[in-house]
């Protein structure tokens, strides 16, 4: 059970990293499924950009910066093959895991309590204009202590953003370029069509207990 608390508060933690999806994509058998990470010549190359603008993103995709430009349909597929490569049940969190993660029992605003938004405490407002490695803010821990709950990229969750709309799904935490405070609280939700990909929407795994 200890060995299964830390596998989960390392993938569970903070986004998936572009070191993490690279070893999904780079076997032969799944460059027929995802020939456009590979492609230097694609705008989603792993290594130049994967973003809609590639000259805006190339600088994006060190190996411990999350990784992005993943649709909802791309991050459930890795949480399948991730599932079955270690025997343990990884998925997409719901909302409610989501945001009890980021908030805590207390109903906190903010992941770090009640202090207001602090550009030492996550990344908003285009600081710096891209996204920051994974875990760069330790002060802006959740009271379980997750990280990048707010900022940096924002996360797709398991839930259809509403009931009556089948294509549609729910995002989480803001991103790097968010300026509205509204919008990088632990209880703003966004929605997006499953198969979009953004430069700076990406996920978090979900460990479920067996």
């Amino acid at each position: 059970m200890e060995d299964l608390q830390e596998r989960m508060e390392q993938l569970f933690g903070y986004p998936a990293a572009v070191n993490a999806w690279e070893e999904y994509i780079l076997p032969a058998r799944m460059q027929t499924y995802y020939p456009e990470w590979l492609d230097r010549k694609s705008r989603r190359n792993i290594e130049t950009g994967t973003g809609d603008d590639k000259e805006y993103y190339k600088n994006f995709t060190g190996d411990n910066y999350p990784i992005v430009g993943i649709s909802w349909d791309n991050a459930g597929a890795y949480c399948d093959w991730l599932s079955k490569k270690t025997g343990l049940a990884f998925k997409l969190p719901s909302e409610a895991q989501w945001e009890k993660a980021a908030r805590g029992t207390g109903g906190r605003l903010y992941p770090w309590g009640k202090k207001s938004l602090d550009k030492n405490l996550a990344n908003f407002d285009n600081l710096g204009g891209k996204t920051r490695e994974v875990g760069a803010y330790p002060g802006g821990a959740s009271p379980y202590g997750m990280l990048d709950m707010i900022g940096n990229v924002e996360e797709w969750c398991e839930d259809l953003y509403a009931a009556d709309d089948t294509d549609s799904r729910a995002a989480r935490g803001g991103n790097f370029i968010s300026r509205n405070p509204d919008r990088l609280t632990c209880f703003f939700r966004r929605q997006y069509k499953s198969w979009e990909r953004r430069n700076f929407l990406g996920f978090r795994l979900c460990l479920v207990n067996k």
